[in-house]
This record gives structure tokens, C-alpha cells and sequence, in this order.
């Protein structure tokens, strides 16, 4: 081997632009000789570890949501999001700003709370295509119910008997959820963005923080 060289010859050398010179004169001490050079370099690719991955994940529908897995290579992650009331099911369908299947005796009235009741579990591969920049990929199955909460009365006594949800179903989707994305690793530190959709019926965005190690 070679010892009289300098400039860029660490063993973790990364992808780039580098100069390594080699002193002829000291590996070779001569005067008047003829010299044939036959060099021969290899390159050999280095293992890519593997990084946990954990991150925090979300969007206006699902804002509470983790994401662990793994980055480098082809690897694995996992994902679960939810809104702030996931699991909430609807009593009743509403429509044109009534309820039309409410059967009971007595009334109802709408107390002004709504929001989603939304949840999603989906599971993929991410792809590592340099050293910072990772995608995403991902398939699960993901519910959205947009729901409106009404108190129940009856008319004799004119008295609270409970309360109930109803579903609106031009704003509700269930099904299979596609997830597709891009992450950003600067050290231990991730960023991540990327768009879901559920049937191809709702789309929305996914970003993401979190530590890779």
C-alpha cells in the first residue's frame, strides 16, 4: 500500500469532490530510472445504519399523531393519527341542517359542538435517496365523521334526557388511506411533510417533527 499520501483520505470520505496527492518522490527514492504508474483505486460502498425514528405527527383533521419506525436504506415505520374526539359514534344522520331519522319522542336542539371524529393507522416503507433525504410511503385504513352534538328533551315534563350525535355524511369518509411523503434528517433531528387521502375522496396534508438515533 501506499504511505506517502495526504489530503482527503479518511475512511468515511462522502460523496463529493475530493484530492488526495501522493509524493512520488518519497514513496520511490530515485535518479535516473524509467517509471511505469499502474493505480488502481476502489471504492467501497459503506453499510448504511439504520436510525430510530420517532416523530410527532399531524394535520387540521388528525393533529394528534406518532410516527416511529426506521431510516436508511429500504426500512419500516408505522403510524397513528387522531382528532381530538377519535372514537365518538353517531346516534343519527344529519342533513340540510336537521336531523332526518330522529325517531325518539320529545325534541332535540343543537348545542353548537362539532368537529371531527377521525382516525387513521397506516404502515409503509420509508426509502433512503441521500444522506439527508428520506420518502415515505404508506398504506392503512383511515376514518373521518364530521359530527354535530344535540341534547334531547321531552315535551312532558319539558326536561333533559340526554344527548346524542349525529353524522354528516357530505363531510364523512372511511376507508382505505394512502399516505405519501418526504423526510428531511439534519442529525438527530427530523422534519417531515407530505399528503394523505382516504379513497381518493378527502386529501389533506401530514407534516411532522421529531429525533432520529
Amino acid at each position: 500500500p501506499l504511505k506517502e499520501i495526504s489530503g482527503n483520505i479518511s475512511p468515511n470520505v462522502r460523496n463529493g469532490k475530493y484530492i488526495m496527492v501522493w509524493d512520488v518522490f518519497k514513496e520511490i527514492p530515485f535518479l535516473d530510472e524509467e517509471l511505469i504508474f499502474d493505480i488502481r483505486l476502489s471504492v467501497a460502498e459503506k453499510k448504511r445504519k439504520r436510525a430510530i425514528m420517532i416523530s410527532l405527527v399531524g394535520n387540521t383533521i388528525t393533529p394528534l399523531g406518532l410516527r416511529v419506525g426506521q431510516l436508511g436504506g429500504i426500512s419500516w415505520y408505522a403510524e397513528f393519527r387522531s382528532s381530538l374526539m377519535p372514537f365518538i359514534t353517531a346516534n343519527y344522520t344529519y342533513e340540510n341542517e336537521s336531523i332526518i331519522d330522529y325517531n325518539k319522542p320529545g325534541y332535540y336542539q343543537f348545542t353548537g359542538d362539532k368537529g371531527y371524529a377521525a382516525w387513521s393507522v397506516v404502515g409503509g416503507a420509508t426509502f433512503q435517496v441521500s444522506r439527508i433525504v428520506y420518502f415515505n410511503a404508506g398504506l392503512g385504513y383511515g376514518v373521518e365523521n364530521y359530527l354535530y352534538k344535540i341534547d334531547e328533551y321531552t315535551y312532558e315534563p319539558d326536561i333533559k334526557t340526554g344527548s346524542a350525535w349525529a353524522k354528516d355524511a357530505a363531510y364523512s369518509y372511511s376507508g382505505f388511506e394512502l399516505d405519501a411523503g418526504i423526510i428531511l434528517k439534519f442529525n438527530k433531528f427530523i422534519i417531515s411533510g407530505g399528503a394523505t387521502t382516504i379513497n381518493f375522496q378527502t386529501f389533506n396534508w401530514v407534516a411532522g417533527i421529531g429525533v432520529a438515533f
